[in-house]
């Protein structure tokens, strides 16, 4: 309703400072939400905040104090170097969101490999804040992350992917529903990816199987 009165106003520039403030409440309040439609509404309202309509005195979110000292304590982050364009890193480093029409794609700056041993486990975990069509997993460098072709994690050779919202897991841009064994994922859902390595594999830097790495496996809330 907010919203509509704002812009059916004659001077919207005189509602401004209310609306600013709206948006710092909004931001404040559900900043730490679990609740799916919460956070979201708080991550838009640090993007406005942060772009279109800073107001003046207002540090950037990400290099505000809390979040420079939370980012120093990770050892991996979510990169926007190496991300697709459209997406929003937020401040935290570990949660990203897109409104862009494409296929966009998240990147971490971690790279993985086989370490001193002749085995080597790699793991991370993807809380879900909306429930719709993604494709979280494991991918090479080589890995073409076009979102105007629609191309990214599972759809080449070397990654796979599991993908709750279509119920499939993905490699060489082809489902697999036959692999897929939870049910579709909801909001607040964690969806594990576990990828092994061993010396052999290293070497060969492919997938040995339709359903991905012979090694790669995925769980959803610890099933």
């Amino acid at each position: 309703a907010f919203l509509g009165r704002l812009s059916n106003n004659s001077d919207a520039s005189a509602c401004r400072p209310s609306f600013v403030a709206l948006l710092s409440e909004l931001e404040w309040r559900f900043g730490q939400s679990g609740h799916g439609p919460a956070r979201q509404l708080s991550c838009l309202s640090t993007g406005l905040l942060d772009g279109y309509l800073r107001p003046a005195g207002r540090l950037s979110a990400w290099l505000a104090e809390p979040a420079v000292s939370s980012r120093a304590r990770v050892c991996c982050l979510l990169s926007p170097t190496e991300s697709t364009d459209a997406v929003q890193i937020l401040p935290s480093g570990l949660e990203a969101r897109s409104d862009a029409p494409g296929f966009e794609t998240a990147v971490a700056a971690c790279s993985v490999g086989v370490g001193s041993g002749n085995c080597c486990r790699w793991y991370f975990e993807v809380t879900l804040v909306t429930a719709g069509v993604m494709q979280i997993g494991w991918a090479s460098t080589d890995t073409p992350l076009l979102r105007d072709e629609g191309l990214g994690v599972g759809d080449d050779a070397a990654s796979v992917a599991i993908d709750g919202c279509r119920c499939c897991l993905w490699h060489r841009g082809r489902q697999d529903k036959r692999r897929y064994r939870w049910r579709r994922w909801r909001v607040g859902d964690v969806v594990g990816c576990l990828l092994e390595f061993s010396a052999n594999q290293q070497q060969q830097q492919q997938p040995q199987s339709a359903g991905g790495w012979a090694a790669a496996r995925f769980s959803l809330n610890g099933a």
